[in-house]
């Protein structure tokens, strides 16, 4: 194995985990700096396969491919059948990329040699036929043309989240392609906001309805969208509900009244009727400002203050329950900044031991070890394939095959109804 073909190697399997995806913009951005051999190409393409990476491609992609095979065809626009599927595979190009090339092919009068009994699939590429120029720069420049490519991938889909957030992380902070595919990943998980937003319904007031919940929501499915990392397994729609879910109650503690009253007031104020209640019910009779004083260890003027923003809130509905399942107040909820994170809540130590209590009814202990380090379950400290081989004294390939084997396990039935029960039901 060469060099430059194993610095490819160890660049996707130090940054790519089973399962995951990338674009192949970066697979040829690899071939360009390192200028591997077709052989080498293949076995990258059979090392993605085995670690179940997927490929996707951009419109550049596309467009990029076109253009290859106007010089593998050459000015007489002839090919041999050998050739062009020799192509195909130092290219990586999925069957149905294959197809789509196919039919530009047969469009636009090129010839493959020794391709009599070949048949393929019809794919609707109708537009492609309204073109006449000679050039194919002519074509690709064509307004009809990239309209037309634009909408190959129009439908948008939350199955399409990573593909939104790869684009999304990968160009600049302000650029079109950027804002598109934040558009795109908004539009495609609309429905989850929403579904969350219904589970406070009955906090909602005039000076903050549902609308606003949901734009509050919004904004927490973008911090979501900044800080999800692409490497890890989880779903983008389970870990953004964690943070729509805290800039709802925010929103709620934030704006619900006329009046802005902050989170510790608040809680004081809950304090302070929870005591009135129990004051009434011990001696039937209303507490006094003084008692209230001593028991609060406030001054008299702050429980005075206390009771004025008490009148003017509608502060007694965070003692209502969330649901009707349990006793869980919005109270419980309302986040403020010592409140832990989504990232830490992932990483409490209740937590990871569920997922090792699942882990231990599939896997084998030292597969359970390994899977650990490498997504740091135990510590949040992630290893890589070569940090895990050195542990064990193997080598970093051993370890990529025994994480492929052990994730491999994982899905199935069992398991995921487990993590089911774990996550957030989408």
């Amino acid at each position: 194995m060469s060099d430059n073909l194993m610095k490819i190697i160890d660049y996707i399997d130090d940054n790519f985990l089973y399962g995951s995806s990338i674009s192949a913009e970066k697979i040829y951005y690899l071939f360009n700096k390192y200028h591997i051999s077709n052989e080498d190409k293949q076995i990258v393409f059979d090392e993605l396969e085995s670690l179940k990476i997927t490929m996707f491609q951009t419109k550049k992609t596309f467009i990029n491919r076109l253009k290859d095979v106007d010089k593998l065809f050459g000015i007489y626009k002839e090919c041999d059948e050998n050739s062009l599927n020799k192509w195909y595979k130092s290219k990586g190009i999925n069957d149905e990329d294959k197809l789509i090339i196919r039919n530009y092919l047969d469009n636009n009068g090129y010839s493959i040699i020794n391709n009599k009994n070949n048949h393929t699939k019809s794919v609707n590429l109708d537009f492609l036929d309204e073109f006449e120029e000679e050039s194919l720069d002519a074509l690709l420049d064509s307004t009809n043309f990239n309209k037309e490519v634009d909408q190959l991938n129009e439908v948008v889909s939350k199955s399409n989240n990573k593909l939104y957030l790869n684009e999304y992380h990968l160009n600049d902070k302000y650029s079109l392609k950027k804002l598109d595919a934040l558009d795109k990943l908004v539009r495609a998980n609309s429905k989850l906001v929403w579904k969350v937003v219904f589970k406070y319904k009955k906090f909602s007031t005039i000076a903050f309805d549902l609308n606003d919940m949901y734009q509050v929501g919004m904004q927490g499915l973008i911090k979501a969208a900044e800080k999800f990392n692409l490497s890890f397994e989880n779903e983008f729609s389970t870990y953004a509900v964690w943070w729509i879910r805290q800039s709802i109650t925010r929103g709620i503690a934030n704006y619900s009244n006329t009046i802005r009253i902050p989170v510790h007031v608040r809680d004081k104020i809950v304090k302070l009727i929870k005591i009135e209640n129990n004051f009434w019910n011990t001696n039937s009779r209303q507490v006094t400002n003084e008692e209230l004083s001593k028991i609060m260890n406030l001054s008299i003027n702050d429980i005075v203050e206390l009771k004025m923003y008490k009148e003017i809130s509608n502060i007694v509905s965070l003692e209502i329950s969330i649901n009707n399942e349990d006793n869980s107040s919005l109270k419980e909820f309302i986040a403020d900044n010592n409140t832990t994170t989504p990232e830490e809540l992932l990483d409490e130590k209740t937590f990871r031991n569920e997922i090792r209590s699942l882990l231990n009814e599939i896997l084998t202990q030292k597969e359970i070890e390994i899977i650990s380090l490498r997504f740091g379950l135990d510590d949040g400290q992630i290893r890589t394939l070569e940090e895990i081989g050195k542990v064990y004294n193997v080598t970093r390939e051993r370890i990529r095959q025994i994480e492929s084997k052990s994730l491999e396990k994982l899905q199935n039935r069992r398991f995921m109804e487990g993590l089911g029960n774990l996550y957030y039901e989408r």
